[in-house]
């Protein structure tokens, strides 16, 4: 899904360390995205490489309207009282500004 809207926030890099599945210490790369598509904000993540190598950091104060390509992920985990639940993430793959 394509949604177009302003940046409310300049999408810092950040990390977050975890213990992986098989135990080892792991470090996860992202970036929070807000974006105000008029009457509707949205609030997503770009993840991994993709967060790393995002090229357009210095275009922030100069670009209006940015364009980003999200998808919606439904994930399933279990809480500390061993109760599934599930929670929607928007993981946007692609954010370019708008010419």
């Amino acid at each position: 899904m394509n949604v177009i809207g302003k940046l409310m926030a300049a999408p810092v890099l950040q990390q977050r360390n975890f213990t992986g599945r098989d135990g080892a210490a792991q470090v996860f790369n992202f970036r929070t995205i807000v974006l105000n598509c008029g009457t509707d904000s949205l609030v997503g993540e770009m993840m991994g490489e993709t967060a790393v190598r995002w090229p357009h950091q210095h275009l922030l104060e100069s670009v209006a309207l940015w364009s980003a390509d999200v998808t919606l992920h439904l994930r399933q985990f279990q809480n500390q009282n061993g109760e599934t639940k599930s929670v929607t993430e928007i993981r946007v793959n692609r954010l370019e500004p708008l010419a």
